[in-house]
């Protein structure tokens, strides 16, 4: 009976040793899971901040890769910018050097032209010294001529005022042979030949005959006169028409 019942505590200080072991473990393995969980709760939080970093991180990647971009493209403008103003500055040096060598042969030709003017110079003083005297000489000719023209200008000059009374003199004879009404010179005979009026006033047969036919009164005095008053002048010295 004691056996027996020594036994049976021993199952229960046994089972109770198990429980308690049990309970223990248990405890222990919650506390872990609680300190897992903690952990997790921590890495997940380090995972939306490592997140939200990494979305910053590409979006300045992104902003860094853009300006890089742009740079790029203005590197590349600026490159060809280069390009050009080196073919431009080639093309300069090159248009300044061709201004060089066309600058040292003007001026060879101005020395060589200033030299040959120079000679031409010289040549000139002395063909000037050489004529000096001819033109001295051939001076005193001209003066000696030009006294004699004016000598003969002076009575070519009588000559013509001479000729120019005498023209003066014709004028007035041919004007006093002409015929008032269409100022031809009157002929000796023929159908334009001298007639006068009562008037005394002179013209030519036919034009005087026209006129009183249209108008009977003398062309110059207005005086009455026809046909019947005609008087023929006869022994007057008349002009050629070719006077």
């Amino acid at each position: 009976m004691d056996a027996t019942a020594d036994n049976v505590i021993d199952a229960e200080d046994e089972w109770l040793l198990q429980w308690n072991q049990i309970d223990f473990e248990s405890l222990f393995q919650e506390t872990e899971l609680f300190q897992l969980e903690q952990k997790l709760t921590k890495a997940r939080d380090v995972r939306d901040k490592l997140t939200i970093a990494l979305k910053e991180a590409n979006n300045n990647f992104d902003l860094l890769q853009e300006d890089f971009e742009k740079q790029m493209h203005k590197l590349q403008y600026t490159s060809s910018q280069k390009e050009q103003l080196i073919i431009e500055r080639d093309g300069l040096l090159l248009h300044v050097q061709e201004m060089k060598d066309a600058n040292i042969k003007l001026k060879q030709q101005v020395n060589e032209q200033s030299a040959s003017m120079q000679k031409i110079t010289e040549d000139y003083h002395a063909r000037l010294a050489e004529t000096e005297e001819d033109r001295q000489q051939l001076l005193g000719e001209l003066r000696s001529q030009d006294a004699r023209y004016t000598i003969q200008m002076e009575e070519l000059q009588g000559k013509a005022d001479e000729c120019l009374n005498l023209k003066q003199l014709l004028k007035r004879e041919r004007e006093n042979m002409n015929c008032p009404i269409c100022f031809c010179p009157w002929e000796e005979l023929g159908c334009h030949r001298l007639v006068t009026l009562r008037c005394g006033h002179l013209f030519g047969d036919s034009c005087l005959r026209d006129h009183l036919n249209r108008c009977l009164e003398c062309p110059l005095c207005r005086s009455h006169a026809d046909n019947s008053q005609l008087i023929y002048i006869y022994g007057r010295n008349v002009l050629p028409n070719n006077f």
